[in-house]
């Protein structure tokens, strides 16, 4: 799993106010709902989107912690799709001296399928030491608003459904996390294959 840092500067949601009111069709001079929509539906929906596809939609930076680094050279697989770059990948030194940085020149990132994956240049991993983040990356991932909308206009097209749902049924939200506020689980089903183009396959 990866823990949610923060959002990159000037990281815009996928849809905007004006987005869900043409939807719902809400007229524009009225504005009861708007910070409603704007503070709860929207960023509720996207977060609906990348928890049901496992794929980063708004830009933001994430760690992914691991107890090890996997054995004879095997990539590590990042958790979230969407990646945009692994900026660093740091681990704790055998011994407890510490932490050690693998220079960005001394790993690649690979887009495989829908999947990122990290591999050393070299054939192995260095020798970590232990613990629950023994090995920290760090990366991005999303896209811009711009880019998302003209790649993806099927998942678009899902959040402005789940944007009309979400708008008639507002007894359902609940605050999900600290980082952000959600909606409960759309209806089973619910147009689920608009997501398809950016859901990450399990693993196994």
């Amino acid at each position: 799993m990866a823990e949610f840092v923060e959002f990159l500067p000037g990281a815009d949601e996928p849809i905007v106010l004006a987005d869900v009111k043409a939807h719902c069709r809400i007229d524009a001079d009225m504005t009861l709902d708007d910070e409603f929509i704007t503070s709860i539906v929207i960023p509720g929906v996207r977060q609906q989107a990348e928890t049901r596809t496992g794929s980063i939609i708004r830009q933001a930076r994430y760690v992914q912690r691991l107890q090890r680094f996997p054995v004879n050279g095997v990539p590590i697989a990042i958790t979230h799709g969407l990646v945009g770059a692994v900026e660093r990948i740091t681990y704790a030194l055998p011994g407890g001296d510490g932490r050690g940085s693998i220079p960005t020149n001394a790993f690649e990132a690979a887009v495989i399928g829908r999947e990122t994956l990290v591999a050393p240049i070299a054939s192995l991993w260095p020798d970590a030491g232990g613990g629950l983040r023994a090995v920290e990356v760090t990366y991005t991932a999303g896209m811009s608003a711009r880019d998302f909308v003209s790649r993806y206009p099927s998942v678009r097209a899902w959040m402005l459904l789940a944007a009309g749902w979400a708008y008639e049924n507002r007894e359902l939200f609940f605050v999900e996390s600290r980082h952000a506020r959600g909606l409960s689980e759309l209806p089973e089903g619910y147009q689920a294959t608009l997501l398809d183009p950016i859901a990450i396959r399990p693993r196994f």
